[in-house]
């Protein structure tokens, strides 16, 4: 003999809560960003192009892209390579490269790549911000002498409202 209990009950899915409607704004956080698309907006495609700079100073860098005034910069992909600089390192030279902006009053360091040796080159995805007038600017560190670099990076401009 097969018997069943049923525990529970079948109803209607619930109404959304009254008074909402139209756009909801969510609160996204750097530390646990939630995806969303912009809707409503004409977004602007922007890419560095390559910058090469030659002879840089091991912790150093320099700066690549101004953002315009009412727009953010969402940075989607970078890529980076060091190489010899004339007279320069030995190949076993350590180098970290990485993009720095700055977004809500907080600078981001985020790492294109790195490693020992040169020449190396590194290209990654990412998903970091920078503020309407900040300079993007690139850095390079972990090295010990000077090196040759080129960077670029590739993202959105869209309004900062």
């Amino acid at each position: 003999m097969v018997s069943a209990v049923l525990i529970g009950s079948v109803g209607a899915s619930a109404a959304p809560p009254e008074g909402i409607q139209g756009n909801v704004i969510i609160q996204n956080e750097q530390s646990n960003p939630v995806p969303v698309e912009v809707q409503g907006q004409e977004l602007t495609l922007v890419s560095s192009g390559v910058h090469v700079i030659l002879n840089v100073n091991c912790a150093g860098g320099g700066f690549i892209y101004t953002v315009p005034n009412g727009k953010l910069l969402i940075i989607e992909d970078a890529s980076a390579s060091a190489f010899l600089a004339a007279g320069g390192p030995e190949p076993t030279v350590p180098v970290t490269l990485s993009l720095v902006t700055e977004f809500s009053d907080t600078f981001a360091h985020t790492i294109i790549g790195g490693g020992v040796g040169l020449p190396q080159s590194h290209g990654r995805t990412m998903k970091t911000y920078a503020d309407p007038n900040t300079q993007v600017r690139f850095s390079v560190e972990s090295c010990t002498q000077n090196v040759n670099v080129s960077v670029s990076f590739s993202g959105r401009l869209v309004d900062a409202t």
